[in-house]
């Protein structure tokens, strides 16, 4: 019997340890999304102050605040052909070596949709470089077409992206590119230190100004088992880091008793504003970081300028800008933007439809604002007081408690810079090689409960000379005779 004893519990042991096998197999990865960011928040102070006195006013919503300052750039009206003359803020598909072949489709415009895909845009609260404040910032995320899909399943496809440079919202480099799957990305509203080992960091590339990238885009494919101690969730459709930003929601929002203009569901992009939190009202000022001992640094700010030296003589493709396309009369009485965007109730939310602001509407924007509380003639911006509702750093940024364990079923993607060259002025060139033949890791649990059975009945034969059946039959019979007495 302790010879049986020690045998039963080393089969109970090893299907605890639940061992597992590996498999490699050749797949077609899905074709990636595509998530385009500016760089850097707004850079012009001057911009960012008029509206935060809109916003401390009761001027404008904070979901307008978020539309006024983070890069929009607009959807191209088809029936102006300069959209086309440019060539600038287009997409297109090649097969050859070159993206300016003739063999080369037709170019499609960034945003909007088109046969390639549709070009979605959606906020994002990001971290600083420093993580020590916050920013809302406005990401466009392109979805492939069916069609682009298809035509991906047998050969290497290649995209080229021509984008104009933004000088509002760039430093040393114009955009931020994610690659990812069908999973909510990282877009730098999460500290990469919070993932844990298990999360995998979005894969991203900054994309400089002036500058012609040539990279190879490549996919590996996961299939893990789900184990004790490497718990994973199978259901479609999950997202780890998704399940993270809302465990943070959750907690910001059970402090401040509101939610903001980002606080939306997976795969919800303006101008629907729909998510776990609808049923708290939207709040009616920012949310910014305690930051300890360095708070003093962002209430600080100089007055500050952007020179929109990369204007167009196309029509106007984003906002914020307030500066006319060229050739326009310099004499023109000035009008600040903002107040036509107060005006107009057409742009002051996301849910209207995008129009291109026509040269007839668009007013150039005055040397110096007309704000009293700013003192310009010491070159001193400073936020109002009663700007931001200040909250622990924790509640922004520690993932700590969230139960959210990875994804079983995972496509990471890996992007590959090859060639890099100097490019035309206040522009930007990407060209994608995507190859997604892909190599598949797969994992199956060797031993299961059935195998834990057959082993003990196997073990309890040899020993015994009773089987498994024999057993519950002699059960059987003395539960028959415990009935009758």
């Amino acid at each position: 019997m302790v010879f049986l004893s020690q045998q039963l519990y080393s089969q109970y042991r090893d299907y605890h340890a639940q061992p597992v096998s590996s498999i490699v197999l050749r797949r077609q990865a899905p074709f990636p999304r595509l998530t385009l960011c500016p760089r850097v928040p707004l850079k012009d102070t001057k911009l960012l102050y008029d509206a935060e006195m809109l916003l401390t006013e009761g001027g404008i919503t904070v979901e307008q605040f978020y539309n006024m300052t983070t890069l929009d750039l607009l959807e191209c009206d088809r029936a102006q052909s300069q959209c086309y003359q440019s060539q600038y803020n287009m997409m297109r598909s090649f097969q050859s070596d070159s993206p300016h072949s003739t063999e080369s489709a037709i170019p499609q415009p960034i945003p909007g949709t088109s046969w390639l895909g549709s070009w979605r845009a959606r906020y994002y609260l990001a971290l600083s470089r420093l993580g020590q404040k916050v920013d809302p910032i406005r990401c466009l995320t392109f979805e492939p077409s069916q069609q682009l899909r298809d035509s991906a399943e047998d050969e290497v496809v290649n995209l080229n992206l021509r984008l104009k440079a933004v000088p509002l919202f760039q430093d040393a480099k114009a955009y931020r590119l994610f690659v990812h799957d069908t999973e909510e990305p990282n877009v730098g509203d999460l500290a990469a230190a919070e993932l844990g080992p298990d999360v995998e960091q979005t894969a991203s590339l900054d994309i400089p100004p002036e500058e012609s990238l040539s990279l190879r885009l490549t996919a590996r494919m996961f299939s893990l088992a789900n184990l004790w101690r490497r718990p994973c969730r199978e259901e479609s459709g999950y997202s780890a880091i998704q399940c993270l930003k809302e465990c943070l929601w959750h907690r910001l929002a059970a402090n401040i008793s509101c939610r903001l203009p980002h606080m939306v569901g997976a795969g919800v992009y303006l101008p629907d504003m729909s998510g776990p939190l609808d049923h708290l009202p939207l709040c009616a000022r920012l949310v910014q970081m305690e930051s300890k001992g360095t708070a003093w640094r962002w209430r600080f700010r100089f007055c500050k300028t952007i020179d929109e030296s990369c204007t167009y003589t196309d029509v106007t493709w984003y906002r914020p800008s307030n500066l006319e396309p060229l050739g326009i009369d310099d004499n023109r009485e000035a009008t600040p933007v903002y107040d036509a965007l107060r005006l107009d109730p057409e742009l002051q939310t996301t849910s209207a439809p995008r129009t291109t602001i026509g040269t007839e509407t668009l007013k150039r924007r005055p040397r110096n604002s007309e704000k009293k509380t700013a003192d310009f003639n010491l070159g001193i911006c400073n936020p109002p007081e009663d700007l931001e509702t200040v909250v622990d750093d924790s509640l922004l940024t520690s993932t700590k408690g969230c139960h959210c364990p990875p994804a079983c079923h995972q496509t990471l993607y890996n992007l590959f810079v090859y060639k890099q060259e100097t490019y035309e002025k206040c522009s930007s060139e990407l060209t994608m090689s995507i190859d997604l033949r892909a190599d598949e890791i797969g994992e199956a649990i060797t031993f299961t409960l059935p195998t834990l059975l057959a082993n003990i009945g196997g073990m309890v034969g040899i020993v015994t000379g009773y089987s498994m059946f024999t057993l519950a039959g002699a059960g059987v019979d003395l539960a028959w005779k415990f009935i009758r007495q």
